[in-house]
């Protein structure tokens, strides 16, 4: 079985969260401006952002590096938005990217399990479909039960029916030009087959040969003679 390397998450939502929330701005007359630096790791997930997903990054990397913890904006119609929440619902929104990233992998690495034990276990499904074939017969109405096709039986032809399927072979086998084996052996070649062999080299006489003399046996006389 193949197996595929998969890439872990780069973060995650608890590092995202506790970056979100770090403070980035301090008291005082400085309370207007932001002090903390942009937090390392906001890339939830193994996937690159892009669209609506890396606008939510930016947007959270922005409020944790700009804004201070303690600053209230207010809106047109939402009323007052605090850091805190704002940071808290967009990131909410980043772990569920992470989340779907996370099913993916699983998935991904689930079919390429079941890719690699398919052969086995169609191999085993065919041994256990035939062990019920034998232990039933394989014209029984058991078969059905386990969602196996049951062979039925060839009705029997009618003597009409015999000699129109005889006719038909016959007429097929004449369209096809096939024969049996007795009409194969009666087709033999009668003609005369002329040879012509070239020798290369010196040519030479070749004497004939001649039959072995066969000794005469002395011819027995019938006896009283």
């Amino acid at each position: 079985m193949t197996t595929k390397k998969v890439v872990t998450a780069v973060g995650s939502s608890t590092a995202v969260a506790s970056a979100a929330s770090a403070p980035s701005g301090t008291g005082g007359s400085n309370a207007g401006t932001a002090t903390a630096s942009p937090p390392s790791s906001l890339a939830l997930g193994t996937k690159e952002p892009k669209g609506f997903r890396l606008k939510l990054q930016q947007m959270v990397a922005g409020l944790s590096a700009v804004i201070p913890d303690s600053t209230s904006i207010p809106t047109l119609q939402a009323g007052t938005l605090t850091k805190a929440d704002m940071v808290s619902q967009l990131t909410q929104g980043l772990t569920q990217y992470a989340a779907v990233d996370d099913a993916e992998i699983t998935l991904t690495q689930a079919r390429a399990s079941l890719t690699g034990d398919l052969p086995a276990l169609k191999a085993y499904y065919d041994q256990v479909k035939e062990a019920l074939k034998l232990f039933f017969g394989k014209n029984s109405l058991m078969l059905a039960k386990f969602g196996l096709v049951v062979a039925k039986p060839k009705a029997p032809l009618t003597p009409e029916q015999q000699l129109a399927a005889n006719a038909r072979n016959k007429q097929t086998r004449g369209l096809r030009h096939t024969a049996g084996p007795k009409q194969k052996a009666q087709v033999q070649f009668q003609g005369q087959v002329a040879v012509t062999a070239t020798v290369s080299g010196t040519p030479s006489t070749v004497a004939p040969a001649t039959a072995p003399a066969q000794d005469s046996a002395p011819v027995a006389s019938p006896p009283g003679k």
